[in-house]
C-alpha cells in the first residue's frame, strides 16, 4: 500500500510539473520581471536588495544566486509554505484539478517526456561547453615567465613551483553581454590566469579566469564599449549545470586543509604554511553553502535579517573531495582531519560575511572535521597583510 501511495504522489508530482509553469506559482509569492529567457525577483528565503532569484520555465528550475536555494515548483511551494513535499504535491494538485487518474497519467507522461527532452538538451549544451572549456584549459601555457607570474609576484604570492591547477592564457578575449537581448561584444584581449575547477568527485566543473593587466602590474580593467561600464576582472565559466561544491585545488589533499574564497588568499597561505593543504572555493556563497532558515535581526536595521549561520547540509557547497581518483600530478593523499576557513575581512558588509564564514565552519564541523575560522584585521584580507597594505 505504501508503494501505491508513493507511486500516486510521484505521478501527481509529474502532472503538476506538466500543468504549472514555475513562474505561475512563484509569481503568487514573489514579484517577478522578465530577464531574457528567465524571470527574476527578490529571493523570499534571504534578505536582498538586488534580484538574484531566477525562475526558468523552460528548464523547470528555480535558483537563487544569493543564498544558493535551488529546486523545482514543488520544492518552492513546500519551502515557501513551510510544509512537506507530499503536502505541497497534494495542495498544488488540488488547485490544478488533478484528480482524474487517466488525465493525471496523461499529464505525467507528457511531463516525463518534456523533462527527458529538457535534460537531453541541457546535457548536450553542457557537453559542448565542457569540450570548449577543456580545449581552452589544454591550450594553457606555463605561468612562470608570463604576465601572470608578474601579477602573482606583485601580490607576493608567486611560488617556486606553481600548482598544476593554474595556467596562463595569452591575449585572451573578454566578452560581455550588455543586456539579455544583445549579442556579446568584445571588450579587449588580456593575459589570463586560468584555474581548473573540480567537483568533490573530481569531475571537471569549469574554469576560473582572472584577467590581468598586460604588464602584469595588477588585474585588468575591461571596459564595455557599449555602456562604458568598467567590468570585473574575474569570470567563472561552467561545464556543469550546477557548480555548487566545486573548488580550485592549489595543493594535494592533506590532513589539515585550509579553504579560502579566492586564489590569491589561498596562495598566501600555501607559502606561509607549506604543510597545509590549500583550496579556493571561488566564491563566498559556495564556501558557505546554503543556509537553514533565517538569521537574527540586524542591530543596525531590525527590519532586515543577517544570513543564517546554520548550514543546510543537503546543499553544503564546497567540501573536500571523495573517491579514489586524484589529480594526475598529485600522487599522495592524506585523510582530512581539520579544515580551517580563511576569511576575508574587507567585505562591504563584514557582519553578514562573518555569518557566512561561520556557516562554512559549522558545515565542515557537521561533516566530521575539526574546524575553525581565521579572520584578518578589519578592512583587510590575508594577502593585504602580506603586502603590508
Amino acid at each position: 500500500m505504501n508503494s501505491d501511495i508513493k507511486h500516486s504522489l510521484a505521478d501527481m508530482a509529474d502532472a503538476i510539473k506538466g500543468q504549472y509553469r514555475p513562474s505561475e506559482v512563484v509569481g503568487q509569492f514573489v514579484k517577478l520581471r522578465r530577464a531574457g529567457v528567465e524571470m527574476e525577483g527578490l529571493c523570499p528565503f534571504h534578505g536582498e536588495k538586488s534580484p538574484s532569484f531566477k525562475v526558468n520555465d523552460r528548464k523547470g528550475v528555480i535558483h537563487c544566486f544569493g543564498c544558493g536555494w535551488h529546486g523545482d515548483v514543488i520544492a518552492f511551494y513546500a519551502e515557501i509554505r513551510g510544509i512537506g513535499a507530499s503536502e505541497a504535491i497534494r495542495a498544488l494538485a488540488s488547485d490544478a484539478g488533478i484528480d482524474d487518474p487517466v488525465a493525471r497519467e496523461r499529464l505525467a507522461q507528457k511531463a516525463r517526456r518534456d523533462a527527458a527532452r529538457r535534460e537531453a538538451d541541457l546535457a548536450a549544451q553542457k557537453q559542448t561547453e565542457a569540450g570548449r572549456l577543456m580545449a581552452i584549459w589544454q591550450s594553457r601555457l606555463p605561468v612562470l615567465g608570463s604576465p601572470v607570474a608578474d601579477y602573482l609576484a606583485s601580490r607576493k604570492v608567486l611560488p617556486d613551483v606553481v600548482p598544476p591547477t593554474l595556467g596562463y592564457l595569452p591575449d585572451h578575449p573578454y566578452w560581455n553581454r550588455p543586456d539579455k537581448g544583445r549579442k556579446a561584444v568584445l571588450c579587449g584581449r588580456f593575459p589570463v590566469m586560468v584555474a581548473i575547477m573540480l567537483m568533490p568527485d573530481r569531475r571537471f566543473a569549469g574554469l576560473h579566469m582572472t584577467y590581468i593587466a598586460p604588464d602584469g602590474s595588477g588585474k585588468a580593467q575591461p571596459v564595455c564599449p557599449v555602456t562604458g561600464e568598467v567590468l570585473g576582472a574575474k569570470k567563472v565559466r561552467s561545464a556543469l549545470p550546477d557548480l555548487s561544491g566545486a573548488g580550485i585545488w592549489l595543493t594535494p589533499i592533506r590532513a589539515h586543509m585550509a579553504v579560502s574564497e579566492g586564489i590569491e588568499n589561498g596562495l598566501t597561505w600555501m607559502l606561509r604554511r607549506p604543510d597545509w593543504g590549500i583550496a579556493a572555493a571561488y566564491s563566498l556563497d559556495n564556501l558557505a553553502g546554503a543556509g537553514l532558515g533565517e538569521g537574527r535581526k540586524r542591530s543596525d536595521d531590525p527590519k532586515k535579517r543577517l544570513p543564517s549561520k546554520a548550514p543546510r547540509m543537503a546543499r553544503p557547497g564546497f567540501r573536500p573531495p571523495y573517491g579514489d581518483d586524484e589529480y594526475s600530478r598529485w600522487k599522495t593523499v592524506q585523510h582530512v582531519q581539520r579544515v580551517t576557513v580563511l576569511a576575508d575581512n574587507d567585505s562591504k558588509d563584514p557582519v553578514a560575511a562573518a555569518c557566512l564564514f561561520e556557516r562554512a565552519r559549522r558545515k565542515f564541523q557537521n561533516i566530521g572535521y575539526e574546524s575553525r575560522v581565521l579572520m584578518p584585521p578589519a578592512g583587510m584580507d590575508f594577502n593585504d597583510m602580506v603586502r603590508g597594505m
